[in-house]
């Protein structure tokens, strides 16, 4: 039986919700499912998405350490960390937030509960799955385990990356596919231009 979240955890949970601008929730309703491996740009991404776009990050990271000190990354855990995002963003999206999940979100049984809180707020969404090079894998997380980093939340390594890695399931959604870094540019440009049509129609 899965965790049936409070009212304190998800006050918690939203307490680690970065909004990055007050008007974040007036222009129309949009989700943002990002999904990738350890180390590959999600969280950069999910950045740079909210410096161009108003809009509000959700990080399976962030609220988990504000759930728990120490974390265990036990199934109760897990289950009691997304159920309180998936909370959050039903919330935010209800108050016609643009909303950008930040979380691995590798089968298709973490990322259905999201298509469903998308159809049921009758918002639009767009998953993007993003990949990085080993290299460029290897080197972040050799740089998250060496430097004291306060605004890094994750605590997974390189084998972390390995064991999620054999856990991966195509994508049954339409998606944007995205090389980190290389993409990065690309693909914003797509998302302001797919925020738009919706401010726009939210106009008219």
């Amino acid at each position: 039986m899965g965790y049936v979240d409070s009212d304190e955890d998800v006050a918690i949970g939203l307490s680690s919700v970065d909004i990055s601008n007050s008007s974040s929730c007036s222009d129309g309703a949009y989700l943002i499912i990002l999904s990738g491996l350890p180390g590959t740009g999600k969280s950069y991404f999910a950045k740079q998405i909210s410096e161009l776009v108003p809009c509000a990050v959700v990080s399976s990271d962030r609220v988990r350490k504000a759930l728990f000190v120490a974390p265990e990354y036990t199934r109760y855990e897990h289950s009691r960390v997304f159920s309180v995002c998936h909370e959050i963003i039903k919330r935010l999206l209800m108050q016609s937030c643009k909303v950008v999940f930040d979380a691995t979100n590798l089968n298709e049984g973490f990322r259905q509960p999201l298509y469903d809180i998308a159809n049921q707020s009758a918002c639009p969404f767009t998953l993007v799955a993003i990949s990085a090079h080993i290299d460029t894998v290897t080197e972040r997380l050799r740089l998250r385990m060496e430097v004291d980093n306060s605004k890094d939340y994750s605590d997974a390594d390189i084998n972390v990356y390995h064991f999620l890695r054999n856990g991966r399931q195509s994508i049954s959604e339409p998606h944007i596919k995205m090389l980190s870094p290389r993409d990065n540019p690309r693909v914003l440009k797509e998302l302001i231009s797919l925020f738009q049509s919706v401010d726009d129609f939210s106009d008219s």
